[in-house]
Protein backbone atom coordinates (compact mmCIF):
# COMPACT_ATOMS: atom_id res chain seq x y z
CA UNK A 1 0.00 0.00 0.00
CA UNK A 2 1.46 3.23 -0.59
CA UNK A 3 0.89 6.41 0.71
CA UNK A 4 2.60 10.07 0.44
CA UNK A 5 6.23 10.49 1.56
CA UNK A 6 7.70 14.04 2.24
CA UNK A 7 9.51 15.46 -0.29
CA UNK A 8 13.11 16.41 1.10
CA UNK A 9 13.36 19.53 1.51
CA UNK A 10 17.13 19.83 0.00
CA UNK A 11 17.49 16.86 -2.31
CA UNK A 12 21.18 15.66 -3.83
CA UNK A 13 21.70 16.05 -6.48
CA UNK A 14 21.85 12.96 -8.75
CA UNK A 15 24.83 12.86 -11.42
CA UNK A 16 24.31 11.34 -14.53
CA UNK A 17 26.86 9.06 -15.23
CA UNK A 18 28.31 8.40 -19.05
CA UNK A 19 30.32 5.85 -20.79
CA UNK A 20 33.15 7.65 -23.27
CA UNK A 21 33.01 6.51 -26.77
CA UNK A 22 35.96 4.56 -28.28
CA UNK A 23 36.79 3.62 -32.04
CA UNK A 24 38.78 0.71 -31.16
CA UNK A 25 38.02 -2.29 -30.27
CA UNK A 26 39.51 -2.68 -26.07
CA UNK A 27 40.13 -6.00 -24.02
CA UNK A 28 39.81 -7.00 -20.61
CA UNK A 29 40.89 -10.12 -19.35
CA UNK A 30 40.66 -11.28 -15.34
CA UNK A 31 41.64 -14.35 -14.17
CA UNK A 32 41.13 -15.29 -10.42
CA UNK A 33 41.51 -18.82 -8.73
CA UNK A 34 37.93 -18.64 -7.17
CA UNK A 35 35.99 -18.19 -10.78
CA UNK A 36 34.73 -22.07 -11.19
CA UNK A 37 33.92 -21.64 -15.03
CA UNK A 38 35.15 -19.08 -18.58
CA UNK A 39 33.14 -16.78 -19.98
CA UNK A 40 33.41 -14.66 -23.09
CA UNK A 41 31.47 -11.39 -23.48
CA UNK A 42 31.40 -8.81 -26.06
CA UNK A 43 29.78 -5.61 -25.02
CA UNK A 44 28.54 -2.19 -27.63
CA UNK A 45 27.39 0.58 -25.88
CA UNK A 46 25.98 3.98 -27.83
CA UNK A 47 23.47 7.01 -26.26
CA UNK A 48 20.32 5.74 -24.60
CA UNK A 49 17.23 6.92 -26.40
CA UNK A 50 13.83 7.91 -25.68
CA UNK A 51 11.92 5.10 -23.65
CA UNK A 52 8.42 6.84 -23.08
CA UNK A 53 7.01 6.66 -26.75
CA UNK A 54 4.87 4.62 -28.49
CA UNK A 55 7.77 4.42 -31.17
CA UNK A 56 10.23 3.66 -28.68
CA UNK A 57 7.95 0.67 -27.75
CA UNK A 58 7.56 -0.96 -30.88
CA UNK A 59 11.13 -0.52 -31.49
CA UNK A 60 11.79 -2.20 -28.35
CA UNK A 61 9.34 -4.78 -29.45
CA UNK A 62 11.72 -5.52 -32.69
CA UNK A 63 14.54 -5.97 -30.41
CA UNK A 64 13.66 -8.12 -28.21
CA UNK A 65 11.91 -10.46 -30.89
CA UNK A 66 15.65 -9.88 -32.45
CA UNK A 67 17.39 -11.55 -29.47
CA UNK A 68 15.08 -14.47 -29.01
CA UNK A 69 15.41 -15.64 -32.31
CA UNK A 70 19.33 -15.00 -31.69
CA UNK A 71 19.21 -16.86 -28.38
CA UNK A 72 17.05 -19.95 -30.05
CA UNK A 73 19.92 -20.56 -32.47
CA UNK A 74 22.66 -20.20 -30.34
CA UNK A 75 20.66 -22.51 -28.04
CA UNK A 76 20.68 -25.25 -30.81
CA UNK A 77 24.49 -24.93 -31.41
CA UNK A 78 24.92 -25.65 -27.26
CA UNK A 79 23.10 -28.76 -27.86
CA UNK A 80 25.50 -30.19 -30.37
CA UNK A 81 28.12 -32.43 -29.86
CA UNK A 82 31.11 -30.99 -28.73
CA UNK A 83 30.08 -27.75 -28.80
CA UNK A 84 32.24 -24.00 -28.60
CA UNK A 85 30.16 -22.89 -25.76
CA UNK A 86 27.77 -24.48 -22.95
CA UNK A 87 25.34 -21.50 -22.91
CA UNK A 88 25.31 -18.30 -24.70
CA UNK A 89 23.07 -15.29 -25.34
CA UNK A 90 22.46 -11.85 -25.86
CA UNK A 91 20.29 -8.85 -25.18
CA UNK A 92 20.03 -5.08 -25.03
CA UNK A 93 18.83 -2.58 -22.35
CA UNK A 94 20.20 -0.19 -20.30
CA UNK A 95 23.59 -0.04 -18.66
CA UNK A 96 23.43 3.46 -17.01
CA UNK A 97 20.40 6.02 -17.31
CA UNK A 98 22.73 7.28 -20.61
CA UNK A 99 24.00 4.54 -21.93
CA UNK A 100 22.29 1.70 -23.60
CA UNK A 101 24.61 -1.93 -24.05
CA UNK A 102 24.42 -4.79 -26.00
CA UNK A 103 25.97 -7.87 -25.35
CA UNK A 104 26.73 -11.36 -26.86
CA UNK A 105 28.01 -13.50 -24.23
CA UNK A 106 29.23 -17.15 -23.90
CA UNK A 107 29.95 -20.00 -20.79
CA UNK A 108 32.44 -21.57 -22.73
CA UNK A 109 34.92 -24.82 -21.47
CA UNK A 110 38.12 -23.59 -19.64
CA UNK A 111 40.96 -23.00 -22.40
CA UNK A 112 37.76 -22.24 -24.98
CA UNK A 113 37.23 -18.37 -25.03
CA UNK A 114 38.81 -17.84 -28.22
CA UNK A 115 36.85 -21.14 -29.74
CA UNK A 116 33.42 -20.05 -28.24
CA UNK A 117 34.20 -16.13 -29.18
CA UNK A 118 34.44 -17.17 -33.07
CA UNK A 119 31.68 -19.55 -32.68
CA UNK A 120 29.66 -16.55 -31.65
CA UNK A 121 30.29 -14.32 -34.33
CA UNK A 122 30.24 -16.79 -36.87
CA UNK A 123 26.33 -17.15 -36.11
CA UNK A 124 25.77 -13.51 -36.01
CA UNK A 125 27.65 -13.28 -39.43
CA UNK A 126 25.25 -16.26 -40.68
CA UNK A 127 22.20 -14.09 -39.67
CA UNK A 128 23.89 -10.68 -41.13
CA UNK A 129 23.96 -12.72 -44.50
CA UNK A 130 21.32 -15.11 -44.67
CA UNK A 131 18.63 -13.70 -41.96
CA UNK A 132 16.15 -15.79 -40.07
CA UNK A 133 13.18 -17.76 -41.62
CA UNK A 134 10.04 -16.33 -41.90
CA UNK A 135 8.58 -19.63 -39.89
CA UNK A 136 11.43 -18.47 -36.93
CA UNK A 137 9.60 -15.21 -36.94
CA UNK A 138 6.15 -16.39 -37.04
CA UNK A 139 6.94 -19.13 -34.15
CA UNK A 140 8.04 -16.41 -31.92
CA UNK A 141 5.66 -14.18 -32.78
CA UNK A 142 2.84 -16.95 -31.38
CA UNK A 143 4.94 -17.52 -28.22
CA UNK A 144 5.08 -13.91 -27.60
CA UNK A 145 1.29 -13.05 -28.43
CA UNK A 146 0.35 -16.09 -26.13
CA UNK A 147 2.55 -15.15 -23.14
CA UNK A 148 1.41 -11.70 -22.77
CA UNK A 149 -2.41 -13.12 -23.24
CA UNK A 150 -1.76 -15.70 -20.68
CA UNK A 151 -0.37 -12.38 -18.59
CA UNK A 152 -3.14 -10.22 -19.23
CA UNK A 153 -5.51 -13.10 -18.11
CA UNK A 154 -3.54 -13.70 -14.58
CA UNK A 155 -3.07 -9.90 -13.86
CA UNK A 156 -4.71 -10.04 -10.75
CA UNK A 157 -2.73 -12.97 -9.42
CA UNK A 158 0.60 -11.00 -10.76
CA UNK A 159 3.49 -11.78 -7.93
CA UNK A 160 4.32 -8.40 -6.27
CA UNK A 161 8.62 -8.92 -6.68
CA UNK A 162 8.53 -8.06 -10.80
CA UNK A 163 5.90 -5.53 -10.26
CA UNK A 164 8.38 -3.72 -7.73
CA UNK A 165 11.23 -4.77 -9.86
CA UNK A 166 9.14 -2.93 -12.42
CA UNK A 167 8.10 0.27 -10.54
CA UNK A 168 11.67 0.25 -9.02
CA UNK A 169 12.79 1.00 -13.07
CA UNK A 170 10.62 3.27 -13.52
CA UNK A 171 12.11 5.33 -10.77
CA UNK A 172 15.83 4.61 -11.13
CA UNK A 173 16.03 4.08 -15.21
CA UNK A 174 12.76 6.22 -16.09
CA UNK A 175 11.14 2.90 -17.66
CA UNK A 176 7.88 3.31 -18.05
CA UNK A 177 4.97 1.52 -16.17
CA UNK A 178 1.94 0.99 -19.30
CA UNK A 179 0.78 -1.85 -17.15
CA UNK A 180 -0.03 -5.29 -18.70
CA UNK A 181 -3.71 -4.02 -20.47
CA UNK A 182 -1.74 -1.16 -21.73
CA UNK A 183 1.19 -3.97 -23.36
CA UNK A 184 -1.23 -6.44 -24.69
CA UNK A 185 -2.79 -3.92 -27.03
CA UNK A 186 0.22 -2.53 -27.81
CA UNK A 187 1.64 -6.17 -28.99
CA UNK A 188 -1.51 -7.12 -30.88
CA UNK A 189 -1.68 -3.43 -32.73
CA UNK A 190 2.39 -4.27 -33.74
CA UNK A 191 3.35 -7.70 -33.77
CA UNK A 192 1.48 -8.61 -36.90
CA UNK A 193 2.82 -5.57 -38.91
CA UNK A 194 6.94 -6.74 -38.01
CA UNK A 195 8.32 -7.83 -41.13
CA UNK A 196 11.31 -10.37 -41.09
CA UNK A 197 12.79 -7.67 -43.59
CA UNK A 198 13.02 -5.45 -40.02
CA UNK A 199 14.27 -8.25 -37.71
CA UNK A 200 17.07 -9.08 -40.35
CA UNK A 201 18.29 -5.39 -40.80
CA UNK A 202 19.34 -5.62 -37.13
CA UNK A 203 21.72 -8.05 -37.16
CA UNK A 204 24.12 -5.77 -39.55
CA UNK A 205 23.94 -2.93 -36.95
CA UNK A 206 23.36 -5.62 -33.62
CA UNK A 207 27.32 -4.89 -32.10
CA UNK A 208 29.35 -2.40 -34.25
CA UNK A 209 32.69 -2.48 -34.41
CA UNK A 210 32.95 1.04 -32.29
CA UNK A 211 32.16 1.16 -28.50
CA UNK A 212 33.23 -2.61 -28.59
CA UNK A 213 34.51 -4.26 -25.72
CA UNK A 214 35.63 -7.84 -25.36
CA UNK A 215 35.64 -9.49 -22.08
CA UNK A 216 37.35 -13.05 -20.67
CA UNK A 217 36.39 -14.23 -16.66
CA UNK A 218 38.48 -16.89 -16.73
CA UNK A 219 39.58 -19.69 -13.52
CA UNK A 220 43.11 -18.99 -13.10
Amino acid sequence: HFRAIPAVPSPKSRPAFTVPPHEETLYALTADREMTATTVTVSHVEPAGEQRTVGAYRQGMVERLFSRLMNKRLGEISQKANPPFNAAQTSRGLFVRTVTMTTLAALVPNGSAERGLEALYTELERVVRFGFTQSELDRDKLDSQRYLLQALLEKDKSPSGPLADELVRHVVQDEPVPGIVYEQAMSARFLPEITLAEINALARTWIPDRNRVVSVSAPE
